[in-house]
């Protein structure tokens, strides 16, 4: 075989047999001559270099995909476009080994695996869902974020999905707050427990602010487990959460939980005119809110 490629080689040099040896290089079908015709894929001659490639493409066997990543910078425009088919023809039935390359140094190679990675997002999402675990940081963000920009609100489930993964919480934390995913409520008071994302939490809660997720928050109180990191959320978010605060006094199951957290606020006369019409138990008011010191009853 080594010396058949050899031979088919050297007719690819000369003028009147290189059209027959490019047409008997691209011919060739078994899968063993990759080795042997590898070294001529950096050939000087770029026809030599192009169909090299396009035969390696042709054995759609993703393992090869790194070693042609390179010859997307080539001098050769059409070694260029020749690469780029390769390499989604290697990559058509498993596109992870671009995932690493997602942090290339290399602008250009980033940019055509994200391209190429995001064309695949409905044929290929389940493998790329895994790449959120079993890659590093930047890949594993990066295909978030391909997922989030394809999907958008689509992407919902995925995201709070990735909330599990540590090393992709963040982002997914904000992209969740941008869907304005009341779903995930939930999950950001369980996640509230880890001090290292207590900002992002809050940023994000603070992001999506509106009467909904605000209500929300402040249901999930009466939840086994959740009550500290809710009442935690709460004092963080501070007076733009106060007013559904006070709403939520007409509940007698709500606001023996809720009046404590009062004592934290600064109260004028016109909130605790609310307080004294949502809650009807004068005791419990008595007990936490201080009144005399307050002086806003007779």
């Amino acid at each position: 075989m080594q010396d058949k490629i050899e031979k088919i080689i050297s007719m690819c040099r000369q003028e009147d047999s290189r059209w027959e040896g490019l047409v008997l290089l691209r011919s060739l079908k078994e899968k063993t001559t990759y080795k042997l015709i590898w070294p001529y894929a950096k050939d000087e001659d770029w026809m030599i270099r192009c169909t090299v490639i396009d035969k390696i493409g042709d054995l759609r066997q993703a393992k090869y995909t790194q070693k042609l990543l390179p010859f997307l910078l080539d001098e050769d425009a059409t070694v260029r476009r020749s690469a780029q088919e390769a390499i989604k023809q290697l990559t058509k039935e498993d596109c992870s080994p671009l995932f690493k390359e997602l942090k290339n140094p290399e602008r250009l190679i980033r940019e055509f695996c994200a391209v190429v990675i995001r064309s695949r997002v409905h044929t290929h999402l389940t493998q790329i869902i895994l790449g959120f675990s079993t890659e590093t940081w930047v890949p594993a963000n990066r295909l978030l974020y391909i997922v989030w920009v394809s999907l958008k609100s689509s992407s919902e489930s995925i995201l709070i999905e990735a909330l599990s993964v540590k090393h992709t919480q963040r982002h997914a934390i904000m992209m969740l707050a941008i869907l304005q995913s009341r779903r995930a409520i939930p999950h950001f008071v369980s996640l509230y427990e880890v001090s290292s994302l207590r900002r992002h939490i809050i940023q994000a809660i603070m992001e999506m602010a509106n009467a909904s997720v605000f209500s929300n928050l402040i249901d999930y109180i009466t939840v086994n487990g959740a009550e500290e990191s809710v009442k935690r959320m709460i004092l963080k978010i501070g007076s733009p959460i106060l007013p559904y605060l006070l709403e939520k006094l007409k509940d007698p199951q709500l606001s023996p939980l809720l009046l404590p957290l009062l004592n934290d606020f600064t109260l004028d006369p016109v909130a605790w005119k609310q307080i004294e019409a949502n809650v009807q138990d004068n005791a419990l008011l008595d007990k936490y809110l201080q009144l005399k010191r307050l002086g806003f009853r007779n």
